[in-house]
């Protein structure tokens, strides 16, 4: 399997999360550690896709193929993610989260379990999606497509396009080994899978580039949480052949991205308040 990485430089109301995160310094990958119980809602703005569909198993728009979802509506979707368990099996952490609307009238949801890698001092130095169930309405019946990304890699890799319309994108959170160049803006890496279609077997890639002076950068977007932006990591996941997009935004502070953008539309991670 292929991998590249490089570093490099770029141009130029806190609400309250039972969240165990270390500060850390630049150079550094924000890694959150969740414990059970814990939860969080985000606030969804799905993207208009008129006359188009979007296919769960190429994880793109499709013309053909029945759309996994209630309809692309104008409407905010609220997504609540629940920790309903965390096992430790050696250096190995388990996170089953499940993803539930708000509105109890939508069928769409998903059960996903996380996986975090520990040090010989216990600390979590690596956190990645390792396996999803999602449900999602097609043609008056509810569908179910199970992903095991343990056995598309022979290591981990950042999850682009999800299953269903729920905008669950995530990336491959490592603690980065960048030497001397520890004061670099950022860095990327390319991971390789393969996924099977229609007895066909393919090879993707996804490149992940991380940005941690991101206050370099002017971004238009306004967060829903209170926050301090120059703590603030972009990170970019770009899925090939498919040429999928997806932008999360880090913060030290939360437990799950505080805004994120693809081509599901746009989310942002919300005070509990808002989520009652």
């Amino acid at each position: 399997m292929r991998r590249t990485s490089e570093v490099f430089r770029t141009p130029g109301t806190f609400f309250i999360l039972l969240l165990m995160a270390t500060r850390v310094s630049a150079g550094a990958i924000y890694i959150p550690e969740w414990s059970e119980g814990m939860t969080w809602t985000i606030e969804h703005e799905p993207t208009e896709l008129p006359n188009r569909q979007f296919n769960p198993v190429l994880a793109q728009p499709s013309e053909s193929e029945a759309l996994p979802t209630e309809s692309a509506q104008a409407a905010h979707n609220f997504w609540t993610f629940t920790v309903e368990r965390v096992v430790e099996q050696g250096l190995t952490r388990l996170y089953s989260v499940v993803v539930r609307p708000r509105d109890a009238t939508k069928s769409t949801e998903a059960d996903l379990v996380f996986a975090g890698q520990l040090d010989e001092a216990g600390q979590q130095v690596k956190l990645f999606l390792l396996k999803g169930t999602y449900r999602y309405p097609s043609k008056g019946t509810l569908s179910e497509l199970r992903r095991d990304y343990n056995e598309m890699s022979a290591e981990p890799f950042p999850v682009v396009g999800g299953g269903n319309s729920i905008p669950l994108d995530f990336p491959c959170l490592y603690r980065a080994e960048l030497g001397d160049k520890d004061d670099s803006d950022g860095f990327w890496k390319e991971f390789s899978f393969y996924r099977p279609l229609l007895g066909e077997v393919y090879v993707h890639s996804v490149r992940q580039t991380v940005l941690f002076n991101t206050q370099k950068i002017r971004r238009p977007e306004v967060y829903k949480v209170a926050l301090e932006r120059k703590e603030n990591q972009d990170v970019y996941l770009r899925l090939k052949p498919d040429n999928l997009v997806s932008r999360l935004v880090l913060n030290p502070w939360f437990p799950w991205p505080v805004f994120g953008e693809s081509q599901k539309g746009r989310f942002w991670l919300i005070p509990s308040k808002s989520a009652q």
